[in-house]
């Protein structure tokens, strides 16, 4: 499977997530520490949501959500690497937020919600929607487990025991997860490849 940069949508500008910031819940900026993670990693924080097949129209209230976890956690754990420790963060906030979507009628997805690359203009920008779009495509078809693993080795280039520390698994469930998911993902690729020759012909 070839490495990608899994922007799935352009993630907000650093204008937008200090907007977000002075509109957030007073409460959870008291605290200057989690301030300064917020306004530097929320764009990752952003895009790593969207990675894990959150729709462009939920990923601000899932990214703060993530963040009032993270208030409560982050003096407990103090984590060394706070990349990490908020990609398992909103981790866990995604599958509490697919579990309350599946309880409610859902308009839109995460493929849905991304621009249309015909409408982008120059080349470049085209074919680099297009492979959003297959990428969000493909990713879609991994249950949570295995699309997290995917994405924290195929995307952030982690290893398997940073991972599993990340998801709070073992090495063999790791391992085991991203296993699958490359297999099936291959496979799929493969299956629109095909398509895509036989429409050519």
């Amino acid at each position: 499977m070839t490495k990608a940069d899994g922007s799935l949508a352009n993630a907000p500008s650093m204008g937008n997530a200090s907007a977000l910031v002075c509109s957030i819940d007073s409460s959870l900026m008291t605290d200057a520490r989690l301030e300064d993670h917020y306004r530097q990693h929320f764009a990752y924080v952003w895009k790593s949501a969207r990675r894990l097949g959150v729709s462009e129209a939920d990923a601000d209230d899932v990214v703060q959500e993530a963040f009032l976890v993270a208030r409560d956690l982050l003096d407990a754990k103090s984590p060394a690497d706070v990349r990490s420790f908020l990609f398992g963060v909103v981790y866990n906030v995604v599958r509490r937020h697919r579990r309350r979507l599946k309880s409610s009628p859902q308009t839109t997805s995460a493929i849905d919600d991304l621009p249309d690359a015909s409408a982008r203009g120059p080349t470049a920008s085209t074919e680099r929607m297009e492979a959003a779009r297959l990428l969000e495509r493909l990713l879609a078809l991994l249950n949570d487990e295995q699309r997290a693993v995917f994405v924290l080795a195929e995307i952030e280039h982690k290893k398997l025991r940073e991972i599993g520390q990340i998801l709070g698994i073992n090495l063999n469930t790791a391992a085991s997860r991203l296993r699958l998911a490359r297999a099936r993902l291959a496979e799929a690729a493969l299956r629109i490849q095909a398509q895509e020759g036989w429409r050519t012909r």
